[in-house]
């Protein structure tokens, strides 16, 4: 998944945060944040722990690519499962 490397840079810096901090927060590498931030590919799971860390809905991030998973319209009921690569943000 691409995020706006620009949009997630602006509120990084806004609330004061190093990519050094942001990294930690997200429990992400300071490359992949770098990368991010460059508007390259990370996993879905990444994209939430890095909007989560910064306080941003993940779709906020998002870059210029749709998501696979996304549907027109969601019904307030509706639990929206979310591929995961680990089961660490389970146990978090």
């Amino acid at each position: 998944m691409a995020l706006d490397g620009e949009k997630l840079r602006r509120i990084r810096q806004s609330k004061g945060i190093s990519q050094e901090k942001l990294a930690l927060m997200a429990s992400v590498n300071k490359r992949t944040i770098q990368r991010a931030e460059r508007g390259e590919s990370v996993a879905v799971e990444t994209a939430a722990f890095i909007a989560e860390a910064i306080g941003v809905p993940a779709a906020s991030l998002r870059g210029s690519q749709m998501e696979l998973f996304e549907r027109e319209q969601k019904s307030p009921d509706e639990v929206v499962l979310v591929p995961t690569n680990s089961g660490r943000r389970i146990v978090d």
